[in-house]
């Protein structure tokens, strides 16, 4: 049990007030009256009170922390007695064997004045979150009272910044982790809900805080529902180190941009293949479709609007073309259905950013490669969340990714050769035709895989300079379902039906193209 008391007043300095008397004597000459001039000084004491607040954090504690006033110092000097100042000092006991387990700064100071007894520290505004801290790695977070609740996300920032000075953090998050929760869940459902600041503002605290879920939530909707560069919005400077969460960001924003500009541009491509005379007419109306909506060109569009409004726009797109029956079959496409595909491929491509896949793919001193490999390398065809605590798929696991660019080539060159090797043995053929396939599914079972065992397939091209040809496979053809596991992929292929599905590999050039 806890106990919290008002202490004795402290005699610290303070104004007093004095009395001083002086005296004088006057000279005059003549038959005048004589003037004289006194002087005097006085001196006089004082003091002052300041009220003070005793905590019991730990019963029949060994160790006080006492949180002092900010020393300032006058704007300037006055002959004129002041009041006495007033203002709290804060009291904490606590155990010395529970600072020192938890407390990389406690446990370093104790080792140079074993026998000291208090600590005297400045509160800059700390005393809430110090709090917070204390009772928890005494007592647990559910004896953190309700009036010590965050009310804003700058007292999370306030938590961490804390954790990290007495270095509570990063090896003991957990013991805050229930009462950050409070603040996160509170703020979504009962609060503004999910929005641009509010992400911005919990996206880092999710990670630091390890919490999985909110952590791939938050980053999902940055990349889709944000156009700023700044993707973390902090109430105190980050370090290089802390801003672990705006490259991969920026980058999986950037080929998903890519994904959709792939997608909208597929008809495009049949038009540009085909040799009927209305081709050319076919492919401005379209484009111009694309225009009125304001989505095209896509790199403008991107300017004024996030993914998700471009995505919103889309969903109204309507074109019919002028030209009646085309010899070549391209004007007279489905362009709106293409359009949905495009719609719907670009809203699976990327999923959030995993936990799990960041802290797993960071090397360790002293593990083998070839270990460190294995351990990132997906178990099974398709399946990227192995030991991850939520499912996602692969473009999730390649923007997570916390090692070098180099060991994450290996692992997608590997299981790429590998899944070729398997389709030639069984004889599998390549591809199915775009119109013909279903969307993703990728609603995933409790362990995190899709409910067939195999999680969905993305292939990437693992080349920096070929970024933009990332792509995200259907996963499902209608015609033949064996194919679900296949990974498909460039973007660069001069296929028409498998302008989606190549496969990615040197002999893209030699596969067959289908016509609708």
């Amino acid at each position: 049990m806890m106990a919290t008391m008002m202490f004795p007043d402290f005699t610290v300095p303070g104004a007093g007030t004095g009395a001083g008397t002086g005296h004088g004597t006057g000279h005059g000459t003549g038959y005048g009256t004589g003037h004289g001039t006194g002087h005097g000084t006085g001196h006089g004491t004082g003091h002052g009170t300041r009220a003070g607040y005793m905590t019991t954090i730990a019963i029949g504690g060994d160790f006080i922390i006492r949180l002092t006033t900010p020393v300032t110092k006058p704007l300037k000097d006055s002959t004129v007695n002041q009041p006495a100042a007033c203002s709290r000092i804060f009291e904490f006991r606590v155990s010395r064997k529970v600072l020192t387990d938890h407390s990389v700064f406690f446990q370093d100071m104790f080792q140079v004045q074993p026998n000291l007894h208090m600590i005297c520290i400045e509160n800059k505004n700390i005393s809430r979150t110090l709090e917070v801290w204390l009772r928890s790695i005494h007592n647990g977070a559910d004896t953190v009272p309700l009036s010590l609740n965050a009310p804003h996300s700058e007292h999370v920032w306030h938590a961490i910044s804390v954790g990290q000075q007495f270095g509570f953090l990063p090896q003991h998050a957990s013991a805050i982790k229930p009462w950050f929760l409070v603040h996160y869940h509170n703020l979504l459902d009962n609060g503004p809900g999910l929005t641009p600041m509010v992400a911005r503002t919990l996206a880092y605290p999710c990670a630091v805080f390890d919490h999985a879920q909110g952590f791939m939530k938050l980053t999902k909707y940055l990349a889709y529902s944000t156009s700023t560069s700044l993707f973390t919005e902090s109430f105190q400077t980050l370090g290089v180190n802390d801003r672990v969460l705006d490259g991969p960001l920026t980058a999986a924003r950037t080929q998903i941009h890519f994904t959709l500009e792939g997608e909208l541009c597929h008809p495009l491509g049949k038009l540009h293949h085909a040799t009927c005379a209305c081709r050319k007419e076919t492919a401005f109306d379209y484009e111009h479709a694309l225009v009125g909506l304001g989505c095209w060109p896509l790199y403008e569009a991107v300017k004024r609007f996030t993914l998700t409004e471009i995505l919103d726009r889309l969903a109204h797109f309507k074109f019919q073309p002028v030209a009646k029956g085309c010899k070549s079959g391209a004007c007279n496409q489905n362009f709106k259905k293409s359009v949905e595909v495009a719609i719907d491929r670009t809203k699976q491509y990327f999923q959030g950013l995993c936990l799990d896949c960041m802290n797993r793919s960071k090397p360790v001193l002293g593990q083998p490669h070839t270990t460190f490999l294995e351990k990132n390398s997906p178990q099974f065809a398709g399946c990227w969340d192995i030991d991850c605590r939520y499912g996602h798929n692969k473009s999730s696991w390649f923007f997570s990714w916390m090692g070098s660019s180099s060991g994450r080539t290996q692992i997608t060159n590997r299981y790429n050769a590998l899944a070729r090797e398997k389709r030639e043995r069984e004889g599998m053929e390549m591809g199915g035709r775009r119109t013909g396939r279903e969307p993703n599914n990728l609603n995933t079972t409790k362990n995190g895989t899709n409910a067939n065992g195999n999680g969905p397939v993305v292939s990437f091209n693992p080349h920096p300079a070929a970024s933009s040809q990332i792509q995200q496979s259907s996963g499902v053809n209608s015609k033949n379902d064996h194919h679900s596991g296949q990974p498909h992929g460039s973007l660069d292929t001069d296929e028409d039906d498998e302008f989606f599905d190549a496969e990615e590999d040197t002999h893209s050039n030699d596969l067959k193209s289908h016509e609708d």
